[in-house]
């Protein structure tokens, strides 16, 4: 059985709480929480 999962998220990865001025913090904020969270969830789907 395969078994196929996908998962959406929005974050407000903005630290000055400025919108549309194109300074956004995916690499510091954004990239590794969602790395940690794949990982996360890999692991629960494991067990």
């Amino acid at each position: 059985m395969i078994l196929r999962t996908v998962f959406v998220s929005w974050l407000n990865i903005q630290k000055n709480k400025i919108f549309n001025d194109g300074i956004y913090e995916y690499d510091s904020i954004g990239f590794p929480f969602l790395a940690e969270l794949g990982r996360q969830l890999h692991q629960k789907t494991k067990q």
